[in-house]
């Protein structure tokens, strides 16, 4: 996994290496022909934003036969790296003036960070999914959490009816429920840090000491929905990011296209009044 992504940066860096040796031949060019190049250049920049936006609707269409996504994301990926090198020829690598254009370099700032984070989750984090076995459809996850607080209060419920459970049940109320209520440690398992279930754990060890021999199916059962949580804990952390980046990435692409409007209609607007 850190192979691929060395080779995934390293070609990337190259790319736009290589890219913007080109823009700077053309930026030449152009300037010994009196040409324009912010012209030239805000309006390829604005073509490559309609290409990346394509790939989202690409994605939404699942039904056609569109191709591979793999090749769909690979040339995302490609555009992309363009787009970066456009964008540092017609904005520059500095904030400029003026209250529009500095929200619009900003804004595309913001979607080209989001779209290299976005590359390197979607190098990162599968591998890390797929490390507990197997891959969970994350629309599921909260259903199977909720299976698992059920099992846990009938499972103590049946061990103090039975007049054996009154520990596990102690337990249950101190330290099981809350964990077993709702995600936890969201962050902490994108760092792998995340403990809680470890602490847990511990404490139900403790108690299968000295619990009635009859308690010791509750127990081992206890533990391992305890070890299912965290690792529906772990996926949900991890397939929430790789989908939520995504939401922040698009949103600011379509306010980019507002922006964008509004800047093309002033410049035309305003072009042979101000000799732009």
């Amino acid at each position: 996994m850190a192979e691929s992504i060395r080779k995934s940066i390293t070609w990337s860096s190259g790319v736009l290496l290589l890219l913007l040796l080109l823009m700077m031949f053309g930026s030449r060019w152009l300037d010994a022909g009196l040409q324009d190049l912010a012209i030239y250049s805000g309006w390829t920049l604005a073509s490559l934003t309609l290409l990346l936006a394509i790939y989202n609707l690409r994605k939404k269409t699942t039904s056609l036969p569109l191709g591979r996504a793999w090749y769909w994301r690979r040339l995302h990926s490609f555009v992309g790296w363009l787009a970066v090198a456009v964008f540092l020829v017609h904005a520059g690598p500095t904030p400029p003036a003026g209250a529009l254009h500095l929200l619009m370099w900003w804004l595309y700032v913001t979607i080209l960070l989001t779209g290299m984070a976005g590359l390197w989750f979607s190098l990162a984090l599968p591998p890390r999914i797929a490390r507990g076995g197997e891959r969970l459809q994350f629309e599921r996850i909260p259903n199977l959490r909720e299976a698992r607080y059920r099992r846990a209060e009938w499972l103590v419920l049946e061990a103090s009816s039975d007049g054996i459970g009154e520990p596990l049940l102690e337990f249950y109320n101190t330290h099981l429920r809350n964990y077993l209520a709702c995600p936890r440690e969201q962050f902490r398992h994108l760092i792998n840090s995340a403990g809680s279930a470890d602490k847990i754990l511990q404490e139900l060890k403790d108690i299968g000491r000295y619990v009635h021999p009859n308690s010791h199916r509750y127990v081992s059962e206890l533990k391992e929905i305890i070890e299912t949580k965290h690792e529906l804990d772990r996926q949900y952390a991890l397939q929430n990011l790789l989908r939520k980046w995504t939401y922040f990435h698009v949103a600011s692409s379509y306010v980019s296209w507002l922006l964008i409007a509004i800047h093309v209609l002033l410049i035309y607007t305003f072009r042979g009044e101000y000799g732009l």
